[in-house]
């Protein structure tokens, strides 16, 4: 007859799974960051003013006021951040972390589907899609970088 001591395998299996909270807790801060990252570039980046887009005047304010003096102001070009007027877009910019491995990243505004898909008469604009992928790379990277580590430190405690 053989006896198999079977503590040591479940002192590894509850090992495994406080480590698999752990993992989906990390995962969980990294994409918030993630978030977080994404749409404070986009804000800071569409406040820049490096803009080329085309000159015109602008007399009427938000909401339709006259504005007592007329004022220049440039747009965006294409494949540019949109160029600030109101505050709306930039305002509306948001995200939600809905899981462990989900975050949504999107701009509530009516217009910014335009902005970010063009249009027959409007060039798109880098909104939420280019930034995004942009970040993507580095966002692997850091996840698998902090989960091997989380992984070794519990493999390291003896059984």
């Amino acid at each position: 007859m053989m006896k198999i001591d079977t503590k040591a395998l479940q002192r590894l299996a509850k090992s495994f799974k406080s480590t698999e909270s752990k993992a989906r807790s990390k995962m969980r801060l990294l994409v918030k960051q993630i978030g977080s990252e994404v749409v404070s570039d986009v804000k800071t980046k569409m406040t820049e003013k490096n803009k080329t887009g085309r000159i015109y005047r602008v007399s009427s304010g938000v909401n339709g006021r006259i504005l007592k003096n007329v004022r220049l102001h440039r747009a965006s070009a294409g494949n540019e951040y949109p160029a600030v007027r109101s505050g709306n877009l930039r305002k509306s910019m948001y995200y939600k972390v809905r899981s462990y491995n989900t975050v949504v990243i999107g701009n509530s505004a009516k217009y910014a589907k335009y902005l970010e898909n063009g249009t027959s008469k409007l060039q798109p604009r880098k909104l939420v899609k280019r930034p995004v992928y942009a970040k993507l790379q580095s966002f692997k990277t850091t996840a698998r970088l902090k989960m091997y580590r989380l992984v070794q430190t519990s493999l390291s405690k003896k059984y």
